[in-house]
């Protein structure tokens, strides 16, 4: 019997997995994450589909994708001309990172270090991937 409460649904349901990563983003927005072993690089993409209204700042956690330590974690918005560096927490298997509001799209990009090793290469990635044309 599932509970009438659409929390208690939510937690009797996500409290049992292991995900990757949960936002309390609302539901007008969605997030895909993707791995890019290349540059032990975690991507997720979000996408307000009420491009009207910014989603409230994002409160971000992210299980690492790769063995090491988390080196740095950024931002990137078609709606700002450079990257923003965010301020994370990262402990027990877990990556907690506040995102500004989102207006039509965001990306969030975890860095990942190999244990023990300098941090990984710069992705390539710069504002200009996401200019409005």
């Amino acid at each position: 019997v599932l509970p009438r409460n659409h929390l208690e649904i939510y937690h009797s349901i996500v409290d049992w997995l292991t995900l990757s990563a949960v936002s309390d983003a609302p539901l007008t927005t969605v997030m895909e994450i993707l791995r890019r072993p290349e540059t032990r690089e975690t991507i997720l993409h979000f996408v307000n589909f009420e491009k009207s209204k910014r989603t409230p700042e994002i409160q971000l956690t992210v299980r690492p994708q790769f063995d090491g330590d988390v080196k740095g974690v950024t931002y990137f918005s078609a709606e700002a001309d450079e990257p923003v560096d965010l301020k994370f927490e990262a402990s027990a298997g877990k990556c907690v990172v506040r995102v500004p509001g989102v207006g039509g799209y965001g990306m969030v990009v975890v860095a990942q270090g190999r244990m023990g090793a300098l941090a990984p290469s710069p992705s390539g990635l710069s504002a200009r991937h996401f200019s409005r044309r």
